[in-house]
């Protein structure tokens, strides 16, 4: 996980942690994992109940960490049960992060809490941008590593002849 994830997990749970104490309650736990998208309700609970004592930043990012493994190895299973799928797709902790600034986004408005609502905008266009940008340089990597595979081929045919 690098530096700019470290520091999105960051900014997340500090909207999340409103008071400022470094802790969320077990309820927000189970509520930002079902936001995620890759965790029902009964999945997420059960999670959060395993967590012996305080939930810090620590272990709010490792939970999602494990909603997010536990979800690309659902992916991965249905991607081989069915022949030939593309591993495009795949839940990322970028994905996880922006579907929890969503759903605290509407929490936000439903109280009537505007500048959290504002704040959790912010730095989910943020983070929609970054993410968008490794997606760009994903699919380059793999466009310049397939060329490179043809260009490869080709030598290899060129060899023959």
């Amino acid at each position: 996980m690098d530096e700019e994830c470290l520091e999105d997990f960051a900014g997340v749970f500090s909207l999340i942690d409103r008071d400022g104490t470094g802790q969320i309650p077990e309820a927000a736990l189970v509520q930002a994992l079902q936001g995620s998208g890759f965790m029902d309700q009964a999945a997420a609970t059960a999670m959060a109940e395993e967590q012996a004592g305080p939930i810090d930043l620590h272990v709010f990012r490792e939970c999602v960490v494990q909603a997010v493994e536990a979800a690309s190895r659902r992916s991965l299973e249905m991607l081989t049960s069915k022949r030939g799928g593309a591993l495009t797709g795949l839940p990322t902790l970028g994905a996880a992060l922006l579907g929890i600034l969503d759903d605290l986004k509407k929490y936000a408005q439903a109280v009537k809490d505007f500048r959290l609502a504002h704040s959790t905008k912010e730095m989910s266009d943020s983070l929609k941008t970054r993410e968008e940008m490794r997606r760009m340089r994903e699919i380059s990597q793999r466009q310049e590593s397939d060329q490179h595979g043809v260009q490869e081929a080709h030598m290899m045919q060129a060899m023959e002849f």
